[in-house]
């Protein structure tokens, strides 16, 4: 391989190794210059969890915030304590159902 500065192609972008070369993309005849291959578009990182892979699909701090007080209510905020808190449930379960992939359907909310 030539890699002195006489080359006239440009360098190859950062590339993601392939196992077998694909033979879908032949290599054109009419150019001296090996094609790059594909490329990866890159995916901007949420900044809500960076610690947390995109497969996982991890929610937000704030939905674990609300799923943690739900399930254990502090002494200023008892389990009978008002209305605003009978919407809870149905809500956590709708947000829990956008960053999970799970199946079940949501419990109906009480009057």
């Amino acid at each position: 391989m030539n890699t002195g500065p006489v080359s006239p192609c440009p360098p190859c972008p950062p590339r993601v190794p392939v196992s077998p070369v694909s033979p879908v993309a032949p290599v054109s005849p009419v150019s001296p210059c090996v094609p790059c291959g594909p490329r990866v578009p890159r995916v901007p990182v949420s900044p809500v969890a960076p610690s947390y892979p995109q497969s996982l699909k991890a929610p937000p701090p704030e939905v674990r915030q609300l799923v943690s007080e739900s399930q254990s209510p502090g002494p200023e905020e008892p389990p009978a304590s008002g209305r605003h808190r009978q919407e809870d449930p149905g809500v956590l379960c709708v947000l829990l159902h956008n960053y999970t992939s799970q199946t079940e359907p949501c419990p109906s909310l009480r009057p």
